[in-house]
């Protein structure tokens, strides 16, 4: 992949990162949860979530640029991840919320459902 096309993947992970932010916003599922988003960086941004027994503070969502090379001119749908980062700002893994690794959407409503899950699962 040569460099121009880098750049365009990472620019359109960007912007797809950055809509999905400002729905995330609006959406009032994730209202109604206690979560609050966070400003976006680069191709990512955090969802955080109320207090939790497992002290996860937010769920990081993201489209990264390694798992959407070619995003720009395969026109492949993009792949998005979630991720668990603790209450002092540490990525973390949990088997009791399914998290061994980062997850993988195909989509932004599935990332939604997936933070409703967790927080629903959180607080059980």
């Amino acid at each position: 992949m040569d460099y121009q096309t880098f750049m365009k993947d990472q620019n359109m992970c960007r912007m797809l990162a950055r809509q999905m932010q400002e729905q995330f916003q609006a959406d009032s599922t994730l209202k109604q949860l206690g979560c609050a988003v966070q400003p976006q960086v680069s191709h990512c941004f955090r969802v955080q979530i109320p207090q939790n027994k497992f002290n996860v503070g937010y769920i990081s969502c993201s489209i990264p640029p390694d798992a959407n090379m070619g995003l720009s001119y395969l026109k492949k749908d993009p792949v998005y991840e979630t991720a668990l980062v603790d209450t002092n700002d540490k990525l973390m893994y949990n088997e009791d919320l399914d998290y061994y690794d980062v997850n993988r959407f195909d989509s932004p409503s599935e990332v939604i459902s997936e933070i409703k899950r967790l927080v629903e699962e959180s607080n059980k």
